[in-house]
């Protein structure tokens, strides 16, 4: 399948693709895709035929890039998507001169959603940070935990690029 995903640019006519992915994994957030556009992203789709199946986006900080999202459809995770968004995302930061990219993971009862994602790309963890998603969202429902506000607890990830 993996041939047969193609990533492409941003655009408007995708963002019901890009909430109903971010809902289905987290619950209800802070308005989506559409509160996040309102300031500059790099924004990446992984789309298999008509079906947008993954997204990453994130923004570039001083000299550093944040990924904020990185979320590929359950049902076609482990078919190297991520890999693909994430080829993308390093290119961009070492293309822009950037020194660091920085990612945050979820961890629930002891599964950390990025674990391998991060340990493929050499990603440093940095530290972990309990009830950290609660603190900051404290309005939502989480679906990996259940709970509201979220006990999850968010895990930074940092990769050098220097």
């Amino acid at each position: 399948m993996l041939k047969e995903v193609e990533l492409v640019d941003f655009d408007e006519k995708y963002i019901d693709d890009i909430d109903a992915i971010e809902s289905k994994e987290w619950g209800v957030n802070n308005g989506g895709i559409r509160e996040e556009i309102k300031v500059p992203l790099v924004i990446k789709l992984a789309k298999f035929h008509d079906e947008i199946v993954g997204v990453i986006y994130g923004r570039v900080i001083g000299d550093l890039f944040y990924i904020e999202v990185i979320i590929i459809k359950p049902e076609y995770q482990h078919q190297h998507i991520g890999s693909l968004l994430m080829d993308y995302i390093i290119d961009y930061a070492k293309n822009h001169h950037l020194a660091n990219i920085l990612s945050e993971g979820v961890c629930t009862e002891g599964h950390l959603n990025i674990e391998g994602l991060m340990k493929k790309y050499q990603f440093q963890e940095v530290l972990r940070v309990k009830s950290y998603w609660g603190s900051r969202y404290p309005e939502y429902d989480c679906n990996a935990c259940g709970k509201k506000p979220c006990v999850c607890t968010g895990v930074i990830f940092v990769k050098n690029l220097l």
